[in-house]
């Protein structure tokens, strides 16, 4: 992850208001959600919200929340992320 900061192609951020938050959802070509345990979900609904693509993981929780509206890897398949992302 440190790498791919350096690089400039993955920024990460502490807390943000609603406002920054859903301006970031505005530029996102996708939303990457590779949650191993998930209570809810929200981002995937978010992204949804937004009309983002969605890559998460094939957790029961997130299959239950944005159905056939996200692209499903498994959570612990680290080449498949790498190929779908």
């Amino acid at each position: 992850m440190e790498a791919a900061v350096a690089e400039g192609w993955l920024h990460t951020y502490g807390y943000l208001d609603n406002a920054h938050v859903a301006a970031l959802y505005e530029r996102a070509l996708f939303v990457v959600l590779p949650s191993i345990y998930e209570g809810f979900g929200l981002p995937a609904v978010e992204a949804m919200s937004a009309g983002v693509p969605l890559v998460a993981s094939d957790i029961p929780v997130l299959r239950e929340i944005a159905g056939e509206a996200a692209l499903y890897v498994a959570p612990d398949d680290i080449e498949a992320w790498a190929a779908t992302c």
